[in-house]
């Protein structure tokens, strides 16, 4: 009897170690050649799609993941925005993965906070899903620009629960709608934020200041926050460079680590030189800290 159970005993373990060899090479495959997927869909909606660059080499063990999200003020704007981006990094940072997404727009019927969020969770969760199919690993860094900055900005500090966003790329984001900047702003077009989520919302600064805490990425800052460079025009009218002081000075007081970067000249656009600078600064910042 104690022979049939040792018998039995040492089977049992021999099966589970194969499988566990089974799974480490699993876990561990290599991707040789690189693969790009067009309009990947994460939801039922026809904007629920990404884009997605797959370097050669890559695998579930090594391969981080760069994640773009386009502007547009939540209403407007497309993935197609983002490709300029999207092929820079193809080229010079091919050691990841890059992920190109469209979210679905607002409108008077629908609201943008926390459905543009939503989606977020939902394209993170849909590459967790495939991270072995994709050979990627759960690792993000975030490039948003204007709207897309300041999604990138709220997903990876609020909504991140995991800690999976290692880097934050904030190109001219809205911060922190309390802040005098847009508040107390004489400049149209600075109110131009504002009003816009306004008439989505039908919520003000002044009948619901929570509301427009709550959507500020300052506010949900803490010590844990994933490290942040950030970029912003002089003299930019829709959102001011004072975004990114009050950006910086918050993250710095909880020991988060930051570069700012202000382009005196320059307004919510950048000329080219400055463009390819951005990216050059943005690029290596993600490779010190998606590493």
């Amino acid at each position: 009897m104690k022979k049939k159970y040792f018998l039995y005993l040492f089977i049992f373990v021999i099966f589970l170690s194969s499988c566990e060899d089974t799974n480490s090479e699993k876990e561990t495959t290599t991707f040789e050649q690189e693969k790009e997927l067009q309009d990947v869909a994460y939801g039922d909606d026809a904007q629920q799609k990404y884009d997605i660059y797959l370097p050669k080499q890559r695998s579930s063990a090594k391969t981080k993941v760069v994640v773009l999200v386009h502007g547009g003020a939540w209403v407007e704007g497309d993935k197609a925005d983002m490709n300029g981006i999207y092929d820079y990094l193809k080229t010079f940072a091919p050691e990841y993965a890059v992920v190109n997404i469209n979210y679905r727009l607002a409108n008077f019927t629908r609201e943008p906070f926390p459905m543009q969020i939503e989606d977020i969770k939902s394209i993170i969760e849909d590459l967790k899903n495939k991270s072995q199919e994709y050979g990627i690993l759960n690792q993000y860094a975030f490039v948003g620009v204007s709207a897309g900055a300041h999604l990138s900005m709220l997903y990876s500090y609020k909504y991140d629960k995991e800690n999976q966003v290692k880097v934050v790329c904030d190109v001219v984001g809205p911060t922190d709608f309390l802040h005098s900047s847009y508040t107390n702003s004489p400049n149209p077009e600075t109110q131009q934020i504002a009003l816009a989520i306004q008439l989505l919302t039908g919520k003000t600064v002044e009948n619901d200041a929570t509301y427009f805490e709550n959507i500020s990425p300052k506010y949900a800052i803490n010590s844990q926050s994933p490290p942040t460079i950030m970029f912003y025009g002089g003299v930019d009218t829709l959102v001011p460079f004072q975004q990114g002081e009050v950006l910086k000075e918050t993250l710095s007081q909880f020991n988060v680590t930051n570069e700012y970067y202000i382009y005196p000249e320059e307004g919510h656009g950048f000329n080219e030189a400055n463009i390819l600078d951005a990216l050059e600064k943005s690029t290596a910042f993600i490779r010190i800290h998606l590493k």
